[in-house]
């Protein structure tokens, strides 16, 4: 790694089988480290303490739908140079547009998943 950190992509999904698959493929396909959680509790306390190149949001959670929750994060600045990628089985693309947010639908092609990750953090990656 250079002394370098390696960045982070945080996965908020509380179904365990998708939140592995998830963070198989960015373990496996890139050189990024997969943070996966279940709430957007757990997601708050993590964003306490790292700052993803990407956040994967999962549009409906235990504790909070994944809208509600980015623009609390929004809100209280949370997510500044941070993009998201809300994933969804069910929503429609309005909401996420209105705020500018990258919409996958479940399910969604991996190879489309990791394009969006690759994406993300190398952009990311210019700005730090």
């Amino acid at each position: 790694m250079n002394g370098q950190e390696q960045k982070i992509v945080l996965i908020v999904e509380d179904d365990e089988a998708i939140g592995e698959v998830m963070s198989i493929a960015i373990t496996q396909e890139t050189s990024y480290r997969p943070l996966l959680v279940a709430s957007g509790a757990e997601a708050r306390q993590v964003l306490k303490m790292h700052k993803p190149c990407l956040i994967v949001l999962d549009y409906i959670l235990s504790d909070i739908n994944g809208l509600d929750l980015y623009d609390q994060l929004l809100a209280e600045g949370a997510l500044v140079e941070i993009d998201v990628l809300l994933v969804s089985a069910g929503m429609h693309d309005e909401e996420a547009e209105k705020r500018g947010i990258a919409l996958l639908e479940k399910p969604f092609d991996l190879d489309d998943f990791i394009h969006h990750v690759e994406s993300s953090c190398s952009s990311f990656a210019m700005c730090h």
